[in-house]
């Protein structure tokens, strides 16, 4: 019942905050899209700041030893949060992303679980391109924030 609960409410946050960091693209510290190449940030896919905390993404190709586990997830992506004011990562909350493919498919969203300092998800992701990364957190604060990522998989 808890993670169905979940799931609703990180749906809903990914709806609610879209509009959200639309209109606050122009200002205030926060910018829409950071766009790294993954050859040149080795697997860093871009860092955001939003009203007092800074996420860095991460995004890692697990093909291979999805495959060997029997798994077709090829990567995944990890974000770690850091509370500037106290600086301290933040390891309480709710996150959720919503992948937006190359071809403009939006897969659904996935509940990303909190693990060893970082949130985290495994995805599939088989197109060559750019991949948008929507990640909608209520983090320990419980305020709802929007940090998105692109990033080029080649």
């Amino acid at each position: 019942m808890k993670q169905s609960l979940n799931a609703f409410v990180l749906s809903l946050l990914l709806i609610s905050v879209a509009p959200q960091a639309v209109m606050s693209s122009s200002g205030g510290g926060h910018s829409m899209g950071h766009v790294a190449s993954r050859a040149s940030q080795q697997n860093v896919i871009g860092t955001m700041t939003i009203d007092g905390i800074t996420a860095t993404a991460e995004l890692s190709d697990v093909h291979e030893a999805m495959t060997q586990a029997g798994q077709t997830l090829t990567h995944h992506l990890q974000v770690v949060f850091k509370d500037l004011a106290n600086n301290h990562n933040i390891e309480e909350g709710v996150a959720a992303l919503k992948v937006i493919l190359p071809n403009g498919e939006e897969l659904a969203p996935s509940e990303m679980l909190g693990m060893d300092g970082h949130f985290g998800v495994d995805l599939q992701l088989t197109l060559e391109g750019k991949h948008t990364f929507k990640v909608g957190t209520r983090l320990e604060d419980s305020k709802v924030r929007q940090f998105v990522f692109i990033t080029d998989l080649n």
